[in-house]
């Protein structure tokens, strides 16, 4: 997209309650945001994404995610930092439990 007012336009759209429900209720009940059902634009995916973002966010803060507060949804630039930190979160996680699962080879087991 050529224009960051655009963009902000979009993420302000994104954060309002009625995109939000209508993004939410939509997946639940398979409704269609757009006309066309395939061959999204650029705009359309992008604004796709934002809602995602938020929708995350608010789903997180209803979880009572301890980072999170109405603050870090409100300030972009913070709200992307928490979602990097729990994908990272996630990550670390996954790979500390495939360890655990994993036999160590460092291991000498005499029979």
């Amino acid at each position: 997209m050529n224009s960051i007012i655009s963009e902000n336009l979009l993420r302000k759209l994104a954060r309002t309650p009625r995109w939000q429900i209508v993004y939410n209720r939509g997946k639940e009940i398979n409704l269609n945001l757009f006309e066309n059902t395939s061959d999204f634009s650029q705009i359309q995916i992008l604004f796709l994404n934002y809602l995602e973002h938020i929708s995350s966010l608010y789903l997180d803060l209803a979880m009572g995610e301890e980072l999170l507060c109405e603050e870090t949804i409100n300030d972009w630039l913070r709200s992307e930092s928490y979602l990097l930190h729990k994908r990272n979160k996630k990550s670390e996680e996954k790979l500390v439990g495939a360890n655990k699962a994993k036999p160590s080879s460092d291991r000498i087991l005499f029979i």
